[in-house]
């Protein structure tokens, strides 16, 4: 007797669940700590990356940071176009973007309701760090984008998309090494484990 794969919920309804999670996230988490010291560590960095004359004598800023070329690009130039305030507002809404189709993604495979699913944003939303302060979804930072593309890749694992989630995971590291990186090795484990 082989086991059936179970029924995924159809992509239109992904769409729909990304919709009421990005809502969800962008009411509770959107003006919370804009600009904080981290993200305007990382803001600052990406402006720097994308045009070397502003600030051109800070040490810090000109220290290269190659591993995060691909948020650097992204959110530099968005902070170049609109401003720190208003750049840092779009890169945090472009993460929650990621964030909510990769969450929708795994409720979809999961096949849970659009009320679970908005319930677990809510909850990511509220608090998210139980003990080292870290979280997944929050500021305008590389790591709401990586942990979106992880989600994104166990979906496509769990789904037998080998080559979409070598991307997604690829992509992941690409945004944030750490995430990235720990996402690959629980991949690993899991298809070990498999």
């Amino acid at each position: 007797m082989t086991a059936s794969r179970p029924e995924v919920i159809p992509l239109p309804h992904q769409w729909r669940f990304a919709v009421v999670i990005a809502l969800v996230i962008t009411l509770l988490c959107l003006f919370q700590g804009n600009l904080d010291s981290n993200e305007a560590g990382k803001l600052a960095l990406a402006r720097q990356a994308v045009d070397p004359t502003w600030i051109p004598g800070d040490w810090y800023l000109n220290n290269p940071q190659s591993y995060q070329w691909l948020f650097q690009q992204l959110a530099g130039r968005a902070v170049w176009a609109l401003g720190f305030p208003a750049g840092s507002l779009v890169v945090r809404l472009l993460g929650y973007a990621v964030w909510s189709w990769g969450l929708a993604a795994l409720a979809r495979r999961l096949q849970l309701p659009l009320a679970g699913a908005a319930l677990v944003a809510l909850l990511f939303g509220l608090g998210q760090s139980a003990a080292a302060g870290e979280w997944m979804v929050g500021g305008a930072e590389p790591k709401t984008f990586a942990y979106g593309a992880v989600l994104l890749a166990y979906v496509a694992w769990s789904e037998r998309r080998w080559w979409a989630s070598g991307v997604w995971s690829g992509l992941a590291c690409s945004f944030h090494i750490l995430v990235g990186g720990y996402g690959v090795l629980a991949l690993v484990a899991l298809t070990a484990w498999a």
